[in-house]
């Protein structure tokens, strides 16, 4: 059966991230026992991820094969402290989508959660091209860019 990135990669970065969070050595061993995956798996996802510049630190690999033979000391670089939502999204769409998602959550007033809703239905209504052009004339206006 073939993962998806879900099975593997997200879950490989969400380990990653929870191992730093708890001021824990990231290790082969280590992700083989978070993940409940073979070796072979874990190395494999290990070069996938760190080949596409999701993971920084040091990733030991044969010079022959590149294949991964261990990794003591990995950590998270932006784009995959992006891709589990430790820093916000580099898309302005989907981080003010995520942001009126957020904020329809935590309302209670039901005033206040019909205003965001019809406000979220319109963001996402009029879609990502269009929300973009106009956050972007804003913000060239606020500047007193032409």
């Amino acid at each position: 059966m073939t993962q998806t990135w879900t099975d593997r990669e997200q879950c490989m970065l969400e380990a990653i991230r929870d191992a730093e969070e708890a001021s824990e050595p990231t290790s082969l061993g280590l992700l083989v026992k978070r993940l409940e995956l073979d070796e072979r798996l874990v190395k494999l996802t290990l070069r996938r991820l760190s080949d596409a510049g999701y993971l920084t630190g040091v990733v030991y690999r044969d010079a022959l094969t590149r294949e991964v033979v261990s990794a003591p000391h990995v950590r998270l670089k932006e784009r995959g402290l992006r891709a589990v939502e430790v820093w916000p999204s580099e898309d302005p769409y989907a981080a003010l989508v995520d942001l009126l998602e957020a904020q329809l959550e935590a309302e209670t007033e039901p005033e206040k959660r019909s205003k965001i809703q019809a406000l979220l239905a319109g963001v996402t209504s009029a879609g990502r091209e269009v929300v973009v052009s106009l956050g972007t004339a804003w913000m060239r206006q606020q500047m007193g860019l032409p």
